[in-house]
């Protein structure tokens, strides 16, 4: 599971320019879903939606700063359950006491802090890249070299492939948890200088931005030459992501073979990033860039294919559970998706993302995006005149909103949304109150360092950027 890769940034979904041959073999083996999406654009709410097949807003995880009970149920129980050694290597981005949620053990640590109270910019062995990993401050820094996100990951994929190199008795389900290519954007020089001169075309033709007042605030004017930066440097990242999955599913693939058994391997990511799209960066739209994920399951002795109908990353455990004959969860929001293994035919129903936009007045608006056939209906609670409805078989690049031309199909997906933002407006007074406790846990966590005992200290050899590209009229106001 990676951390904020673009679905279709990969050579087996169509792009052009970037190198991701082991993702492209493992695709060619693997039921690959084309249409699947995050529950909610943003990194802990779509992780703990993702562990409990449950709605963010179900489980009170509306922000990064959230904690979810442990008493929510996950697949990973179930696994642990059926009789799996449930190792977690890696990122998952739980905060709190809880580090576990079902899972038996912890291999690798997690690079975000565990508890309240550190934040990211205040930590020392991040050096220049602590308010990078930040949405708000993320074009501070585009350069090459190395960085905490790149070392975090090499150190994850070495233990992950250590583990794998030894013999278990108990079946194993590993989650190995990178955090690439989350920003910041930065990457190996000889990979950067390959992607800016293929990318100088990419940026221009990617509006309009349909003037949605809710998310204006998210974007950003940058130079044109600043824009190819950040996406060789972005691109460079999915490459060194790529290899490093080489190097885990090689050495599975000689693990099953050693202990002469079967598998099944997964990738996905928890949601994507603009990289300056429609003029915003990172994840917290509903647009395809941030909201859309790569998910495939490669499965022994089941041939691959491809899968159009849209699915949920809150699908993805209780699939799981399906193909290993777990038992399914008592309470989950998504659904088995074994059946679409085997078939190529998903289960058929519209699929929701979630999302509170923080606004200027303090006060935060329900958003809803609805996808359900070649179609895609995105509504933000108060600013129901702006809904956009669009028709991705036939404008994949999000230009043009059909509201006016596709009554019918904008009224069937709107009303899907209503009832979630119903919802949502009655889990707002949890949200406020989410807001008060996490504001004082961050006050008073400050004297629990214990806490973060699970979070890595990134090397002081990856903390300061080697060449860099930012102009300094970018840096946090």
């Amino acid at each position: 599971m990676s951390d904020q890769h673009t679905a279709d940034i990969m050579g087996a979904m169509g792009d052009p320019v970037v190198r991701t041959p082991n993702l492209d073999r493992i695709a060619g083996e693997a039921v690959v879903f084309d249409n699947a999406y995050t529950s909610c654009p943003l990194c802990a709410p779509a992780r703990a939606s993702f562990m409990t097949a449950r709605y963010p807003s179900r489980i009170g995880v509306f922000g990064n700063d959230d904690a979810f009970s442990s008493q929510e149920p996950t697949f990973v129980h179930s696994l642990s359950a059926g009789g799996y050694e449930t190792v977690l290597c890696g990122r998952m981005h739980f905060v709190g006491e809880d580090q576990r949620h079902g899972f038996k053990k912890r291999i690798a640590k997690d690079i975000s802090p565990n508890y309240w109270g550190n934040p990211s910019e205040e930590r020392e062995d991040l050096g220049d890249f602590g308010g990078t990993l930040y949405q708000k401050y993320c074009l501070e820094i585009i350069g090459t070299g190395d960085s905490p996100v790149l070392a975090y990951d090499r150190y994850v994929t070495e233990t992950a492939k250590e583990h794998l190199k030894k013999d278990c008795d108990s079946p194993q389900m590993l989650l190995v948890g990178t955090y690439g290519p989350h920003f910041p954007y930065v990457a190996p020089e000889d990979k950067f200088n390959y992607y800016r001169e293929k990318l100088q075309g990419s940026v221009g033709g990617e509006q309009p931005d349909f003037g949605i007042s809710a998310v204006a605030s998210k974007q950003q004017e940058a130079d044109r030459e600043d824009i190819v930066n950040l996406r060789a440097a972005y691109y460079g990242m999915i490459e060194v992501m790529d290899q490093q999955i080489g190097e885990v599913y090689g050495t599975f693939r000689e693990y099953l073979a050693r202990n002469g058994r079967k598998g099944i391997f997964v990738y996905m990511s928890d949601h994507g990033d603009q990289i300056g799209v429609k003029k915003m960066y990172g994840k917290q739209t509903f647009f395809e860039y941030s909201c859309k994920i790569p998910l495939m399951i490669r499965v022994d002795g089941i041939e691959g294919k491809r899968v159009g109908g849209p699915v949920s990353i809150m699908d993805v455990g209780c699939t799981l559970c399906g193909l290993t004959g777990c038992q399914p969860l008592p309470i989950a929001d998504g659904v088995d998706q074994s059946g679409a293994v085997y078939t190529g035919q998903a289960c058929p129903r519209p699929v929701l993302s979630e999302f509170f936009e923080p606004g200027g007045d303090g006060l935060c608006y329900a958003g809803t995006m609805v996808r359900d056939s070649q179609f895609k209906f995105i509504t933000y609670d108060g600013f129901e005149r702006e809904d956009l409805l669009l028709n991705l078989e036939a404008d994949p690049g999000e230009r043009e909103n059909v509201i006016d031309r596709e009554p019918l199909e904008a009224q069937r997906l709107r009303q899907a949304a209503e009832e979630k933002n119903k919802e949502l407006a009655a889990a707002y007074g949890r949200l406020r109150e989410n807001q008060i406790k996490n504001k004082f846990l961050n006050q008073c966590g400050r004297h629990y360092k214990d806490k973060n005992g699970e979070t890595w200290l990134a090397p002081e050899a990856c903390r300061t950027v080697e060449t860099r590209f930012k102009l300094e009229k970018y840096r946090r106001k």
